[in-house]
């Protein structure tokens, strides 16, 4: 598969990971990449994928320990 796609599946995959209402860490989406998509990525690459999401579909951030990414609503259902 072209590089081009893999982005595009990662993404796409980034954002069904996000979940509403409940944080998600980026050591939480880099395994379930892995484990469910067979995607490999870095920690920048994840933030990168999430900025891009949030021009669409708000995402909120909460820092420290415990905290990740969540959706604040879903562009489709």
């Amino acid at each position: 598969m072209a590089k081009k796609d893999d982005m595009k599946i990662r993404i796409l995959a980034v954002e069904r990971l996000l979940k509403v209402g409940q944080f998600v860490t980026t050591s939480e989406i880099l395994d379930s990449l892995e484990r469910s998509f067979g995607i490999v990525a870095d920690r920048k690459t994840i933030y990168d994928d999430i900025q891009a999401i949030s021009r669409i579909v708000p995402v909120e951030r909460l820092s420290g320990k415990g905290g990740g990414y969540k959706l604040l609503n879903v562009l489709v259902e």
